[in-house]
């Protein structure tokens, strides 16, 4: 951890100190940030003191007084809870003070310090402030490597989809049709093959009305089998093995036969349309020298939808934060499920994808965004127009 660095963030975000905290190895993002070995248990509250200026306190039980010896900074040992509290308030009265907190839980991704932590600090005259603009800028800001990551992983899963492709429509003429498992383990050798992961549940598989359902897995007994006339919602996402490679994640649509049915070409244009209409709004704010906030970029896209008059259909937030996990802790494109008000900064990643999801047709198009220091869109994954026919 670059304790330097946070000072610098405390400073620009006006916040006095960071909290880091974990009991009975509970919170696991916490030990992650400070990247603690793992498996980390303790049986006694420890708490991480992060000041803006000044070297870092380690609060911790005097029965367990060695535990943070690893990290920088003082120790200081308390032993009752009455104690705790007295320290707290010692260093943390009338201290803007930031957690892995969100009001109301707004940004559930960072909020896993427990109530009654938060409520610990405010009884001691702290005030609490959620730390996600501190996540985001030292863990979401993406370098030159996970950049490349990101690259070499796309080539891959784009290599991967027209080679899905080609198994689907050679399955359906040899009279051997693959079913919606069989392409999902297809996928899944093809990943292996590739030197690629996916450590987040499972590349999604849908045709016909299972592409409507956002929660469908396939398994071998409640597959369909591909034929002529199906609609495909293919939704890849992988990263490279390695510590430090990115995730590159993205959907596509496409028709099994000749001639695509209309309602289904309009239904997917229209999706097309909005996610157009958002980087068009990125772009737009960037040019002024402003960087859009998530919540922003999700009202612009419902908004999009409205005037098309599908609202009721668009059941998702429109995109999310990309990193070494494919949903990381940055900046989500969301009003809906959560309400961000996190800026899109310089050097992250994030999707933008939205959907339509009706009785018997779900279409969904998702491209991969970034933000470079000079506030220009690098867009990953083919910007199509045109449905894929197989």
């Amino acid at each position: 951890m670059d304790i330097q660095k946070i000072q610098q963030l405390l400073e620009k975000y006006k916040m006095d100190y960071w909290i880091i905290t974990d009991y009975h190895g509970r919170d696991v993002f916490s030990q992650q940030l400070l990247d603690l070995p793992q498996p980390f248990f303790t049986s006694r509250r420890w708490i991480y003191l992060l000041p803006r200026i000044g070297q870092p306190i380690k609060l911790v039980s005097t029965i367990e007084k060695h535990i943070l010896d690893i990290l920088e900074g003082t120790t200081v040992c308390y032993t009752s809870y009455e104690s705790l509290k007295t320290l707290l308030h010692e260093y943390l009265y009338d201290q803007k003070v930031a957690m892995q907190y969100s009001k109301e839980c707004q940004l559930p991704i960072v909020a896993t310090t427990d109530a009654g932590f938060v409520e610990l600090i405010k009884s001691i005259g702290g005030q609490a402030v959620s730390s996600g603009d501190l996540i985001q800028e030292l863990y979401c800001v993406l370098d030159e490597e996970g950049i490349e990551s990101h690259k070499r992983a796309g080539e891959k899963i784009l290599r991967i989809r027209d080679d899905v492709y080609q198994a689907i429509r050679k399955g359906i003429n040899e009279g051997q049709p693959l079913t919606e498992w069989d392409v999902l383990v297809w996928i899944q050798k093809a990943y292996e093959k590739y030197n690629l992961t996916c450590d987040h549940d499972m590349p999604y598989v849908a045709v016909n009305e299972h592409a409507s359902q956002l929660t469908f897995v396939p398994t071998s007994e409640n597959s369909y089998t591909l034929q002529e006339g199906d609609l495909l919602l293919l939704d890849l996402w992988a990263r490279e093995k390695g510590a430090k490679s990115i995730y590159y994640d993205v959907t596509f649509c496409a028709y099994i036969g000749k001639e695509i049915p209309k309602d289904y070409a309009e239904q997917f244009e229209k999706v097309v349309g909005a996610r157009e209409a958002c980087l068009t709004f990125i772009q737009e704010r960037l040019e002024k020298g402003l960087l859009p906030k998530g919540y922003e970029v999700d009202q612009h896209c419902r908004k999009y939808f409205e005037q098309c008059g599908e609202a009721d259909y668009f059941i998702h937030r429109t995109g999310h934060n990309i990193g070494h996990e494919v949903h990381g802790p940055g900046a989500n494109l969301d009003s809906f499920e959560a309400i961000d008000d996190r800026k899109l900064l310089p050097g992250t990643l994030f999707s933008i994808e939205p959907g339509l999801y009706k009785k018997n047709i779900g279409v969904r198009t998702e491209v991969d965004v970034y933000i470079d220091d000079h506030y220009k869109l690098h867009v990953f994954g083919e910007k199509q127009f045109n449905l894929f026919k197989i």
